[in-house]
């Protein structure tokens, strides 16, 4: 969490304001922290898409990868780039760079060192700037569909045989989690869950492995609070 004084938030919100202007390109995928978009927003997105697959009679396969400590774990020579490659301000450097944190343990101070990795939580910009951070993934993964809503990454595939859905998705999982290890963002393990819906009777196998685990299929799946079933 950061402490931050109250002139910070006003200037934050200019820039913000500005910024949401020059990066309404972002991609649909993504529902988090946007302006008319919601928990429920995203939701919708994804369970309307289902709910068209199933009226065709058609399979699904689905999973949700979980991220943690998002915001901690934005690397800001990465973020910067990102920015330039936009040509966005370039007081955004001066905004992330050169930040300073220390501990402090029964009255005793630590030395100040300069924080590198995270962006500001509680600030007005945070999370418009992992919303940039993020973008880009959704060029990377073109063969599922991509639902982002903050730390909540869900990929799905459907209208394919069964095999063909299994390879499709393994492959794109690791074409995520290749992508979040080089970012320097943590797949949370034990909230990665699969799940299969549809007609076909099928076993599929999730092979990829996470941190050497496994992801887990699950007859449902519990995504931004709400749990989903077959």
């Amino acid at each position: 969490m950061s402490i931050l004084p109250a002139l910070s938030k006003i200037y934050e919100k200019v820039v913000a304001d500005q910024m949401y202007s020059a990066f309404s390109s972002l991609s649909p995928n993504l529902s988090g922290y946007l302006k008319g978009h919601f928990c429920r927003t995203a939701l919708l997105k994804m369970v309307e898409d289902w709910r068209s697959s199933l009226d065709n009679r058609e399979a699904i396969a689905t999973i949700a990868v979980d991220l943690s400590k998002m915001f901690d774990s934005v690397y800001h020579a990465f973020l910067l780039a990102k920015l330039r490659a936009d040509q966005t301000l370039e007081l955004m450097e001066n905004y992330l760079r050169d930040r300073r944190q220390r501990v402090k343990i029964d009255g005793v101070y630590s030395e100040w060192k300069t924080v590198k990795v995270g962006i500001p939580q509680e600030s007005l910009l945070g999370p418009l700037l992992f919303n940039i951070y993020i973008n880009d993934l959704n060029f990377l993964v073109t063969n599922t569909s991509l639902w982002l809503y903050a730390d909540d990454t869900s990929e799905c595939a459907s209208n394919l045989p069964p095999p063909v859905m299994e390879y499709i998705i393994n492959s794109d999982l690791h074409l995520l989690s290749t992508w979040f290890q080089q970012n320097y963002l943590e797949i949370n393990v034990s909230k990665t869950q699969a799940m299969a819906i549809g007609p076909v009777s099928y076993c599929y196998d999730f092979s990829v492995h996470v941190d050497n685990n496994a992801v887990v299929t699950t007859d449902s799946l519990k995504i931004l609070g709400v749990t989903l079933d077959c």
